[in-house]
């Protein structure tokens, strides 16, 4: 079964999980937060992002949520990339 969880728990960033994310993952969400200038911590709150594992034998994750940018469904991919 590939591992999923919550990004953001009980008003707090689950850094457990947070530290599955790639640099451009990371980044993307940085960028995010100073172009819309909000905190981080806000930004993550109201995405309800949820991780989740590519496959059993990966150790990346996509994120899935309401991204910031745009406030779609959709994903940021391990690259950093964003899909809605």
């Amino acid at each position: 079964m590939n591992f999923r969880a919550p990004l953001f728990v009980s008003e707090e960033i689950d850094y457990d999980v947070f530290q599955l994310l790639t640099e451009a993952q990371k980044s993307k969400l940085l960028t995010w937060a100073l172009i819309l200038d909000v905190k981080v911590k806000d930004m993550l709150r109201d995405a309800k992002f949820m991780c989740e594992q590519i496959n059993e034998n990966s150790k990346e994750v996509f994120l899935f949520g309401i991204l910031p940018n745009c406030n779609l469904y959709g994903c940021i991919s391990p690259d950093g990339s964003s899909h809605t």
